[in-house]
């Protein structure tokens, strides 16, 4: 997803540098871009145990709601007491 073929991809990624900065307040590194294909339901889940502060960017190709897999975060689940 990160070479001269897809240059969207690296598009997407330093556009999303400047959001990921602005929401952590301080200098981040871009580490990549991937394209996932997701069906059915996961269950609750944290996506990385690692003591470091991130943010990480989903993009919907279609229209999803609760009831066919938007993805739904519950408040206050990023702070480390509700992992």
């Amino acid at each position: 997803m990160m070479t001269a073929e897809t240059p969207m991809s690296l598009s997407l990624l330093d556009r999303a540098e400047v959001v990921a900065k602005m929401i952590l307040d301080c200098a981040v590194l871009a580490t990549r871009a991937k394209a996932v294909r997701y069906s059915g339901d996961t269950s609750w889940h944290t996506d990385s145990v690692i003591p470091i502060s991130s943010v990480g960017f989903a993009a919907y190709l279609e229209p999803l709601g609760t009831d066919n897999g938007a993805l739904r975060v519950l408040p206050g689940s990023h702070r480390p007491e509700f992992s």
